[in-house]
This record gives structure tokens, C-alpha cells and sequence, in this order.
């Protein structure tokens, strides 16, 4: 799906990829190696040309020099989990994927014991942000939302199934870890909100809006390696196989689905804006710039020329449910 008709026809105005993100690159990827999430040749190079340094200063411009490696190694270990959970066969086996989920897990609650590769690097990130008090918690639980929501996807596959509209939405938005990693707008600006502000039901929309922007943008974009892969989870996907709208109408479907919710997005912001500038200005500029910064990143990454129509497993998914 050509990624410039999205571009062309985006409401949030383009943002400036911030300047640091030569450095935040190298960084991470010598993270990631170090926790052992890369190893062989085939990973290395598959991890380095998705270019998680660059998508973090692109969504995340105004980071704060001591939270931009946080930012982005928070990045580079979703794109190492995802590509587990997605293109490997842990994704369509509920059973094995636990034993890899089973030790996040018990990051999350704080016992950090395991030598397993993705869990040493999830405590590594916890480490480093988990004296945040209260904005801790919401993360924490919405991580924990997520490998859940990983849990569901590799349920779906495992039983062939589609599925509904309904369902795969608020889904979508778990397993794609919108809600911890817009978490991390508020720890790069360092406007950490309180609980009560969380949730005031204007702010909610724009979080959850912006979520699914990023989330249907992504599955417009991707469809054709989402399906020649055989995976389901794929708003365009389940309009046409689930739905029966027919491939083109679905497609066109999606885009518009996006447009009204960018739209949704920017009324929450005018209402929230009118109430207290102060308060909202940095943490909905972030939400913006995850919103299209993601989309212009999707342009040039590598990420989505991949496409394996093999169904097996890539050589860059490597072993990483047994200690390195």
C-alpha cells in the first residue's frame, strides 16, 4: 500500500525529526546486542535497517537528553518482541508463546531473577523509569495490557480466526503498546500527569485517538506484508475477511477511518486547549508528533518494504525464550 497517499492527506502538519537521532541510533542498537535481543548476522541487519533511533526522534522531538535513550531502547525491545510474537512461530502458538511472556511478567512484578534475553532488557527499562511514582503504575499496567493483548493475537492465529471489527479495535490499540509507549510523551517532556488528569474524559480521547491513528496507519501501510505473511490482525484485513467489504472498498475504508479519527484527535485538542493551554500544550504536541511522525518514518524505514510471502520463519527471528 503506496504510504504517500496517507502522507498527502494526513490533518497533523509534518514535524522536524529532532537532531540527536544519529546518536540515539547507536545507542540502542549496541543496547540491544549487549541484553543479547540481536545476535546472529541476519538479526543484526534486520534490526539496524528499521531504524529505531530515528523513528524515536521523530516521535519523540522533544525528549529530554536523559530520557532519549529510554525512549528508544523502549522502541528497539517492542520491535524485538513484536517480531517475535508476529513473524515467528511463538505467534501462533499460545502454549510456547507463555514460556516467553511468562518472565516479563514477573519484571512487572518486580522479580527480575530471569536471564532470558527480552526479560533482562524489560528490566533494564524498568529500572530506569520506575521511580516515577504513579505515572510507574499506569505504565506497568499498561505493558502488562500489552503482553496480554500479544497473548490474544497468537490465540486468533492458532484458531484461524478473524477477528470482529469490534473486538480487533480496542485490541489493536493493547497489542500495538500505544497506551504505555504514549506513556513515554509525558516522561520525554517531563509533563508526568496526575492520575485525575489522566483521565479527564477530553484527554482520554485524544490518547486513544492518537493510539488508533498510529495503529490504522500502520495496518494500511502494511497490509501487504500482513498478508502475504498470513497474519489476520490487520484493520483492512478484518473489514474484508471478517466483514466481507470488498479489498478495495476495505482499503479505502481503513484511510477514511484514520481521517476521522485524526479529526476526533484534533476536537478533544481545541476543547482541552480552551480549558488550560498550559496544562495540555506539550503532552498533545506529543501525541501529534507521534501521530505523524510515525507515518513519515513508515516512509523511508525498511520495516514495511520487507515482505516474506514464504509463512515461515525469517532467519532474523532468533531464539530467545532460552537464555543466551
Amino acid at each position: 500500500m503506496a504510504i504517500n497517499d496517507l502522507v498527502r492527506d494526513f490533518a497533523i502538519p509534518a514535524v522536524q525529526v529532532a537532531d540527536w537521532h544519529p546518536e540515539a541510533e547507536s545507542r540502542t542498537r549496541e543496547w540491544v546486542r549487549e541484553f543479547g535481543m540481536v545476535r546472529s548476522e541476519a538479526a543484526c541487519e534486520h534490526f539496524d535497517a528499521i531504524g529505531a533511533g530515528r523513528l524515536s526522534a521523530w516521535v519523540y522531538p522533544e525528549a529530554r537528553p536523559e530520557v532519549r535513550d529510554i525512549v528508544t531502547d523502549w522502541l528497539s525491545w517492542l520491535f524485538v518482541l513484536d517480531d517475535q510474537c508476529d513473524e515467528g512461530a511463538l505467534g501462533r502458538d499460545p502454549g510456547a508463546l507463555d514460556i516467553l511472556l511468562e518472565p516479563l511478567h514477573a519484571v512487572l512484578s518486580g522479580r527480575t531473577t530471569s536471564s532470558a534475553p527480552l526479560a533482562r532488557g524489560l528490566a533494564n527499562i524498568c529500572l530506569r523509569v520506575r521511580h516515577h511514582g504513579t505515572w510507574w503504575l499506569r505504565f506497568r499496567d499498561h505493558v502488562r495490557t500489552y503482553l496480554l493483548a500479544c497473548r490474544w493475537e497468537a490465540s486468533n492465529r492458532a484458531a484461524s480466526r478473524v477477528p470482529t471489527l469490534d473486538a480487533y479495535i480496542p485490541h489493536r490499540r493493547w497489542a500495538g503498546s500505544m497506551l504505555a509507549t504514549l506513556d513515554l510523551t509525558e516522561l520525554a517532556t517531563g509533563d508526568l500527569l496526575a492520575e485525575q488528569d489522566w483521565i479527564n474524559p477530553d484527554y482520554q480521547e485524544a490518547v486513544l485517538a492518537a493510539a488508533d491513528v498510529v495503529c490504522w496507519t500502520d495496518d494500511v501501510v502494511a497490509v501487504d506484508k500482513e498478508l502475504a505473511r498470513g497474519d489476520v490482525h490487520n484493520l483492512v484485513i478484518v473489514l474484508a475477511n471478517r466483514h466481507g467489504v470488498p479489498w478495495e472498498k476495505a482499503i479505502q475504508t481503513g484511510k477514511d477511518m484514520v481521517a476521522r479519527r485524526e479529526q476526533d484527535f484534533l476536537e478533544a485538542e481545541r476543547r482541552l486547549l480552551a480549558d488550560d493551554p498550559a496544562m495540555w500544550e506539550r503532552n498533545l504536541q506529543g501525541l501529534r508528533a507521534w501521530m505523524r511522525g510515525h507515518l513519515d518514518w513508515g516512509t523511508e524505514t525498511a520495516r514495511y518494504r520487507e515482505v516474506d510471502t514464504s509463512h515461515g520463519t525469517p532467519d532474523y527471528i532468533e531464539e530467545l525464550v532460552l537464555t543466551p
